[in-house]
């Protein structure tokens, strides 16, 4: 799920840059841009992961099934 992706994205990112090493943090390098979409995704998206897992329990709690 999105929420699943904006938790776990910033974590994988930082152990890929640890394993590539820090030439990986260079500009022209790709791993950069990987490693600074997973940090600041989740605060350019709508909804951060809080008010997703808000929106989703209200939604389960408040429907009739």
């Amino acid at each position: 799920t999105m929420v699943a992706v904006m938790e776990g994205a910033p974590e994988m990112a930082s152990l890929a840059i640890r394993v590539c090493g820090g030439r990986s943090m260079l500009r022209p390098n790709k791993m950069e841009q990987h490693y600074r979409d997973a940090r600041c995704g989740a605060t350019m998206l709508p909804w951060s992961v809080e008010v997703c897992l808000d929106r989703l329990g209200r939604y389960d709690l408040y429907n009739d099934k």
